[in-house]
């Protein structure tokens, strides 16, 4: 069935995260306890010899070749999910892409994706073009969300082929339960599973698109725009947050990724965060071992990085942010060996009633961008 545009637009490709995490995850479990079938029975049968030890030996063998089959079954699948999750972003990337063009050209993007101008006028010249605009892009949209349809179909036969059940939902019903998941309200900071990212939360004091742009908008933005191509001649140690803020006007809605590590060497402050994340990784993972838990991964939840950046660069880039911890730990005997991966994330956007530290210029400013859509259209990202 075709996806509607609302739908399309609260529709998040990260919602497939779950499924393959949980496949993956319950593929480790089970390829665990295949492991330690075959080695329980020697530990416990030691003094069973004979023939019928012997069967039952070979009789436990198989159920490891079983088991192993079905880990095999949950890691193909799991695979086909994230898979299908890029396709799914690409397409819905394009098809969003198509509607922001359409509606920029004056014209009306109904939810079955249906293009129609806005309004005749009186010059029939104008309205033939907008008419045939809008032919070319109802076409486009719908072959996009035709599209959609067959990914999604696509997905459910990989799913279906790779688990050798009939019903891709059976998969996920039989997978082992993961658990309580990273961010989870009232539960463990860190839980048991691969690197999982945690629901985050993010404000907004700027709804994007939600007003129309006045004359005094785009006089704005040229203003700011000015500032920015200057910055870039006169301010060469702000190459992060110019980089940063040219995406806010890209306009794009993708992920713009920052060089955490160069963060780290240049700004005293985030090089604290990542050791306290690192901190809080390790009494996590005390908990879980206290726990009995001997090799295992695990993933904790998102929380406000501590400490404020101190240089004007990365205040500009990043301000404050979100990090998360993923690490794997192995327990053998009195060491603990831990590779802990430190997530930072941040949505670019503005304080209502706040100013930018060094130069005192109000967020107020940039934030009406989104108000108005740019006016270039110009949709924050998450970093």
């Amino acid at each position: 069935m075709r996806p509607t545009i609302s739908v399309l637009r609260t529709w998040s490709p990260g919602q497939l995260g779950a499924p393959a995490s949980q496949l993956l995850t319950a593929a480790r479990v089970v390829e665990s306890t295949a492991d330690g079938l075959v080695r329980d029975f020697d530990t416990h049968a030691t003094d069973w010899q004979g023939t019928a030890a012997d069967r039952a030996r070979e009789r436990v063998i198989e159920q490891r070749r079983a088991t192993l089959t079905v880990a095999e079954d949950w890691i193909t699948a799991a695979h086909a999910v994230e898979r299908a999750a890029q396709e799914l972003a690409t397409l819905r990337t394009h098809v969003l892409g198509l509607v922001a063009a359409a509606q920029g050209e004056d014209l009306w993007v109904d939810d079955a994706g249906r293009v129609r101008p806005r309004f005749a006028g009186l010059d029939i010249a104008e309205w033939v073009r907008r008419l045939r605009a809008a032919q070319t892009y109802s076409a486009a949209i719908g072959e996009g969300l035709a599209g959609l349809d067959q990914a999604d179909e696509a997905l459910a036969l990989a799913l279906a082929s790779s688990s050798g059940v009939a019903d891709p939902g059976a998969l996920l019903e039989g997978a082992p339960p993961m658990g309580e998941a990273p961010g989870a309200a009232g539960g463990e900071e860190f839980v048991l599973g691969p690197p999982t990212r945690p629901q985050i939360t993010w404000d907004e004091d700027y709804v994007w698109n939600s007003d129309d742009a006045g004359p005094g908008d785009y006089a704005s933005a040229a203003e700011w725009k000015a500032k920015m191509g200057g910055a870039r001649v006169l301010r060469r140690d702000l190459d992060d947050a110019l980089d940063a803020y040219d995406h806010y006007w890209s306009n794009t809605g993708n992920r713009f990724h920052i060089d955490y590590e160069e963060a780290i060497r240049e700004d005293p402050a985030i090089a604290r965060n990542v050791d306290a994340e690192i901190a809080r990784a390790v009494a996590g993972a005390q908990r879980l071992i206290d726990g009995g838990h001997t090799s295992f991964s695990m993933s904790g939840d998102a929380a406000s990085a501590p400490a404020y950046p101190e240089t004007e660069n990365w205040q500009k880039t990043v301000g404050g942010y979100q990090q998360w911890s993923s690490g794997d730990v192995t327990v053998s005997g009195d060491t603990v060996t831990m590779v802990v991966t430190v997530h930072a994330e941040d949505y670019y956007n503005f304080n209502r009633g706040q100013a930018d530290i060094a130069s005192g210029a109000p967020d107020d400013e940039n934030g009406r961008f989104t108000e108005v859509g740019g006016p270039s259209r110009s949709r924050p990202a998450a970093r």
